[in-house]
Order: C-alpha cells, then sequence, then structure tokens
C-alpha cells in the first residue's frame, strides 16, 4: 500500500511540474501620448490635433496633463474601472469609465467653470490594443478623443 501511495505522489508531482503556468492577465499600467479631441458643442466638428498630452494609469487611478483646446495646460486625475475587458492572444480591448478632477478650464468649455477652477470629471472609454500598443477613445463631457497608449 506505502508503495502504490509514492506512486501515485510521484506521478501527480510530476503531472504538476510539466504544467504551463496559466497565462498572466495584461499590466493594467498604460503611459498614454498624443491627443486628438473634437468638441461636440461646436457650431463645426473639427479635429483638434493640437494637444500634446502625457498620462499614466495604473489599476484604478489615472492621471494627466495635457494643452486643452483654448492653448491652456490642464490637468485631470481620479479613479476608473473597466466594466468590461478581455484579451485574446496579443489583443487586449476594454470599456470603462472614469471619475475624477479636471482642472484648466473656464466658461468658454462650459458656463459653471467660470466659477471654480477644478471640475468633476466623468469620461467614458473604450481600448483596444494590440501587443503593447493601443488606441483609446473616449468621451468626457463635451469632448470626443483619441489617444495613443502604450501598456507596460
Amino acid at each position: 500500500m506505502r508503495g502504490l501511495s509514492f506512486l501515485l505522489l510521484s506521478a501527480s508531482l510530476n503531472h504538476a511540474a510539466f504544467q504551463s503556468p496559466a497565462p498572466k492577465p495584461p499590466s493594467q499600467t498604460h503611459i498614454y501620448f498624443g491627443l486628438w479631441t473634437t468638441h461636440l458643442n461646436a457650431d463645426r466638428l473639427h479635429i483638434d490635433s493640437n494637444n500634446p498630452m502625457v498620462g499614466i494609469s495604473h489599476g484604478p487611478v489615472f492621471a494627466t496633463t495635457f494643452v486643452n483646446s483654448f492653448g491652456k495646460r490642464a490637468y485631470a486625475a481620479g479613479f476608473q474601472h473597466d466594466v468590461l475587458s478581455g484579451n485574446r492572444g496579443n489583443a487586449a480591448a476594454a470599456l470603462g469609465f472614469r471619475l475624477g478632477a479636471i482642472s484648466g478650464y473656464d466658461e468658454r468649455f462650459l458656463k459653471f467653470a467660470a466659477d471654480t477652477p477644478v471640475l468633476p470629471m466623468f469620461s467614458v472609454y473604450s481600448r483596444l490594443e494590440e501587443r503593447h500598443l493601443g488606441v483609446e477613445l473616449s468621451w468626457t463631457m463635451v469632448v470626443a478623443s483619441a489617444a495613443i497608449c502604450f501598456r507596460f
């Protein structure tokens, strides 16, 4: 009986040793650069490509700075959550939202921005990635935007 127990234990250990490890989920750290926007409340929709940006997200936290469409430096930070996400091979996709605060705007953006230097921010985003490079499309208040991201 001891021999049979030893053989079963030995076979079990050998089988576990040759199993490939479970695939790692994609990293949740992204660096953002490049920003293209359009204002949905404008008389004529056009893409503004003059929005230099750098940002980072790590898990549920994000922070970014960019030059807004009015030529002012803007800062945004807060929390984010992927509502849906998945990956297949080297491709990954996510749909989520961000909740935070943004500065750098005045009444030209929203009327109540004249009364406060920091605005509440809610944004919906979708992200598509191949390997480590991706594009993110988002909607924030009256702005639709696209950004390039790098996942590491």
